[in-house]
């Protein structure tokens, strides 16, 4: 088994990034031919979702959906770091 790490920025804090190239371009710089790729984030406030991404309002629409379920502003009792800074 073998892991290769990359690293990404977001520009904001809602944001879905397509990562297709980076994981394509790791299995192809390593010669990988059959196997699992395993993708993992292992930050607590970030996620991994499988999209098609042909249309670009789903991007749009699924972020405005997860601010309802879980709106960025709402009296929490805690504050993450990242959000003192925003």
């Amino acid at each position: 088994m073998r892991a290769v790490q990359f690293q990404l920025r977001s520009v904001s804090r809602s944001q879905m990034i397509d990562i297709s190239r980076e994981v394509q371009d790791v299995i192809r710089s390593n010669q990988f031919t059959e196997g699992l790729c395993q993708v993992f984030i292992p930050h607590t406030t970030a996620g991994i979702t499988i999209n098609e991404n042909a249309d670009p309002d789903v991007q749009h629409d699924f972020l405005k959906a997860l601010d309802k379920v879980i709106p960025w502003e709402d009296h929490y009792r805690h504050m993450e770091e990242t959000r003192l800074h925003t």
